[in-house]
């Protein structure tokens, strides 16, 4: 009890933090912390697989993503970073943030007791699924349909970058382990292990914790990581093997999906038979797509353009 206290308090005030600190170094920082404090949230409540994609996604890919961004700012725009110090949002986001969670718990607390809850439903079905874990039975069979356009908008998303892009930045030359041996031995322990729990998760992900995206989120971390060392050269990305990758997570699952509806007359209603057949090489194709998508995100965030001197902001 004492401990869920502490992490109560340590996540409201990481928030608070964050919404009203001026310095965007620190508030990605802040952002981050934040971002492992409320995985343990997740923890503590039982949601394990949304804990792994809080970790992986929220404290590490979106991080990562953030000081990539301050980093390109400060090199392009400085004027930005200082502009941005005196924004009066500043202010009156945090009440409104407050607000709004005031109102949330309020609904929580007067909502009727009658209504009966999913999970029971849920747990009542996923015998009859392709998968045994509750949340990849929601995610790839009850609602596969809703699973397939959140990857439809992962692939419009990188789509989008890539026609705002302004040129890459440059890239840091190939690191070795001459020149940078902590990196290197760092690389060379943390990679290898990151791949392989992301096998790992994308293979338990049917009847245990884990999947394709939080799957994704680690090896796109692999690689991000290695991008921002200079140990991997990235893509062009006019690359037709780059977008063959990042496109054929949404083409293999619509192609199930077609596929389904010839073999069972319903959108992705897997055969009985080899339903688990089914999930995994679905899972295993979005892993790789999701990956490539997020390191591409990190690589090719279009840059703040730069002014000319004397004009007006």
């Amino acid at each position: 009890m004492a401990f869920d206290v502490a992490l109560c308090v340590l996540v409201a005030g990481l928030a608070l933090r964050l919404l009203t600190t001026r310095d965007l170094f620190e508030a990605v920082i802040l952002f981050v912390s934040f971002g492992l404090a409320l995985a343990l949230v997740w923890v503590r409540i039982g949601a394990v697989d949304v804990a792994l994609a809080e970790v992986a996604l929220g404290a590490g890919v979106t991080g990562a993503l953030l000081v990539n961004a301050r980093r390109r700012l400060e090199q392009k725009a400085p004027e930005w970073l200082e502009a941005a110090h005196y924004r009066p949002a500043a202010a009156v986001l945090p009440a409104l943030c407050g607000a709004f969670a005031g109102v949330a718990g309020l609904v929580a607390l007067t909502a009727p007791r009658a209504v009966q809850p999913l999970a029971p439903r849920i747990l009542e079905r996923v015998p009859d699924a392709a998968a045994t874990n509750p949340v990849t039975a929601v995610l790839l069979d009850f609602r596969a349909y809703d699973t397939l356009l959140e990857i439809g908008v992962l692939v419009a998303g990188i789509t989008a970058v890539w026609a705002l892009e302004r040129g890459r930045p440059a890239v840091p030359p190939a690191a070795t382990a001459e020149d940078e041996p902590v990196l290197a031995e760092l690389v060379r322990w943390i990679v290898p292990l990151t791949v392989m729990t992301a096998i790992y998760l994308t293979w338990l992900g049917a009847y245990e914790p884990g999947g394709a995206f939080q799957a994704g989120a680690l090896l796109a971390g692999a690689g991000v990581l290695m991008l921002a060392s200079g140990f991997l050269r990235p893509y062009a990305p006019h690359s037709p093997v780059l977008r063959t990758v990042v496109a054929a997570g949404l083409f293999v699952f619509a192609a199930a999906a077609l596929a389904t509806v010839f073999a069972e007359g319903a959108l992705l209603r897997y055969p009985a038979a080899g339903g688990y057949v089914w999930v995994l090489a679905i899972e295993a194709v979005l892993t790789v797509s999701i990956a490539a998508i997020l390191a591409e995100f990190f690589v090719d965030v279009p840059s703040a353009p730069q002014q000319a001197s004397g004009e007006q902001r």
